[in-house]
């Protein structure tokens, strides 16, 4: 097993033993290392690791595994934490999708339309579109209370 901590790439240095008569010989400075599990919060489960008690330091400053594997750059990581930091923003990136008719809500509201050069009133035709239901379906009537005020977005159907 190499002396090489998995999240920093801290390795082993290569120096001299310095003697009393100031006689130099090889020698080894190893990068103190520690098993330890390390909790992924995105993924939802524990990962074992080899790394440096600097590295350990590092992690619980920048807020966990995860803010750590997104921060640090991919040279330094080992392969298997590439992988790990590649699963975890495929994670967050489902956990960020915004609904589609969220962000036309939010897109209308700052005065911008998804369809570019066409006027306001189309936007807003637009927006109603997604937003249609049909009067036998379950609707979330707290949704229609609260975008009543821009025009009533939700359209009842027959």
């Amino acid at each position: 097993m190499a002396w090489r901590c998995e999240l920093t790439g801290k390795t082993r240095q290569i120096g001299h033993r310095v003697s009393h008569s100031n006689r130099k010989t090889k020698r080894r400075f190893l990068p103190n290392l520690l098993n330890v599990t390390l909790m992924s919060d995105s993924l939802g489960r524990s990962v074992r690791l080899r790394i440096s008690a600097n590295a350990l330091k590092s992690v619980d400053h920048r807020g966990g595994l995860d803010a750590f594997l997104l921060k640090a750059a991919d040279a330094q990581l080992a392969p298997r934490m590439l992988d790990l930091k590649r699963q975890i923003t495929k994670k967050r990136a489902q956990f960020a999708r915004v609904p589609e008719w969220r962000r036309r809500m939010r897109n209308f509201h700052r005065g911008r339309s998804s369809s570019s050069g066409k006027s306001p009133r189309s936007a807003l035709q637009q927006l109603k579109a997604p937003l249609s239901i049909k009067r036998d379906a379950n609707i979330d009537w707290s949704l229609r209370r609260k975008f009543a005020g821009i025009g009533a977005p939700m359209q009842i159907l027959r």
